[in-house]
């Protein structure tokens, strides 16, 4: 509701700047005329015009921010993978120590870990959305 009332508000500034400032302007470019507009047309042209690069500039930034956040959610799941092999191994190798030194039979049944290693990937729609939790 306030956006409205912004916009709402924002219109009538227009619409009172357009209605006090109807002289025409002549546009030269490179030496060049190209006609003449309404002052109010080349003064709010300009606005839009900023306005359209500022949020061109802040897509390009708000996806490179995606990338690097996309690059370091991977870099974590590889790491998370590296611990949880290396922690597998050190498992291995305890029960090792412990069948030489005569403490564990010689077949030691695996961890429940080994049972959840099945990797679950999101589908493309829920990487868009940015919803995918892994659980």
């Amino acid at each position: 509701m306030l956006a409205l009332i912004m916009l709402v508000a924002a219109g009538l500034g227009m619409a009172y700047f357009a209605t006090e400032n109807v002289v025409s302007v002549p546009i030269t470019m490179a030496g060049s005329p190209v006609g003449q507009f309404p002052l109010y047309v080349i003064v709010l042209g300009s606005v839009l015009a900023g306005l359209l690069l500022a949020w061109v500039i802040s897509l390009v930034n708000g996806l490179s921010s995606s990338m690097k956040i996309l690059g370091k959610d991977s870099e974590i799941k590889r790491t998370q993978k590296t611990l949880e092999q290396m922690q597998r191994e050190n498992h291995d190798l305890e029960l090792e120590v412990a069948r030489l030194k005569g403490q564990v039979p010689e077949e030691p049944i695996r961890d429940i870990e080994e049972a959840q290693d099945e990797e679950v990937r999101p589908s493309v729609w829920d990487r868009v959305r940015g919803g995918y939790q892994r659980t």
